[in-house]
């Protein structure tokens, strides 16, 4: 019986062994397999930006944020004040394989005509001058605006990444701009079952387009005296940009008729508008 036993556990550790260089293999192997399909996700991203490159070399941009910007919805921006979000543009060149997420090295979505294409001080201008409208940066990815005691020396590193990408002209844009005051509004119960209200108050820069101190207003989390809006572009050959709109970000479930695609193309030097067919959506 001793010698059963023994023989016993002396396969066991031998079992583990064969176990475990079996799950190392096939790590590896998976890891290999992960790899060769991101290098390849990557050669036909590569492929698509070569196209783009190629077919908007001669595009003129120079007149399309006035297109764009005659097609915002003012049914839905009729507040004073308009939050405008802005994405770096890291977002338009991931990729996914399994659980791993990776950036090429070519954006093949938007390279040529983009947020930040479009989020510049003419274009800023043009918007406060044509609608009447302060116009406030929120920067997407840390969800915040660009506030006034955002010490770049005090970053933390997720900040830091994307204080210092796209995003970083728009903020010293923003910075040489006025300052107003963010109040979040909340309503609790105090101890004797009264409804009280807690005020908490933060700077942060704005784009004005009068001489008063703004101040945003926002209660149980909703807004109270601003509108907001996001766009996203995609580059298609043909010479074609397509933006997506997108208002009232701050509800939390978004309706059909809050996202809205239009589609331009660059025909005998002038941008004009063509139908969205699917193709276009995304």
């Amino acid at each position: 019986m001793k010698l059963k036993i023994k023989n016993k556990f002396m396969k066991t550790p031998l079992s583990f062994l064969l176990l475990f260089l079996f799950l190392l293999g096939f790590g590896q192997k998976t890891k290999s397999t992960r790899s060769n399909q991101i290098e390849k996700y990557c050669i036909e991203q590569n492929k698509i930006y070569l196209g783009l490159e190629k077919d908007f070399k001669k595009v003129d941009f120079s007149k399309l944020y006035i297109k764009i910007v005659s097609d915002f919805d003012l049914e839905k921006i009729k507040d004073d004040n308009l939050v405008f979000y802005f994405r770096n543009l890291e977002n338009e060149r991931i990729g996914f394989v399994f659980e791993d997420e990776w950036i090429c090295g070519n954006n093949s979505l938007n390279p040529f005509y983009n947020q930040t294409s479009f989020w510049n001080k003419k274009t800023i201008k043009y918007i406060q001058k044509k609608l009447n409208k302060n116009l406030i940066p929120f920067l997407q990815r840390i969800d915040d605006y660009v506030f006034v005691d955002n010490n770049e020396e005090n970053l933390n590193e997720k900040t830091e990444y994307y204080y210092f990408r796209e995003s970083k002209k728009l903020i010293e844009l923003t910075k040489k701009q006025s300052k107003g005051t963010l109040i979040k509004k909340y309503k609790r119960f105090d101890s004797s079952n009264k409804v009280d209200t807690i005020n908490e108050k933060k700077e942060f820069y704005y784009f004005p387009y009068n001489k008063d101190k703004l101040e945003l207003i926002t209660l149980q989390g909703e807004n109270q005296n601003f509108d907001t809006i996001f766009l996203e572009f995609l580059n298609k050959p043909g010479k074609i940009v397509v933006v997506k709109f997108k208002y009232n970000l701050d509800e939390p479930i978004s309706k059909d008729e809050d996202t809205v695609y239009k589609t331009y193309q660059y025909q005998n030097k002038n941008w004009v508008e063509i139908p969205t067919t699917d193709e276009y959506k995304f």
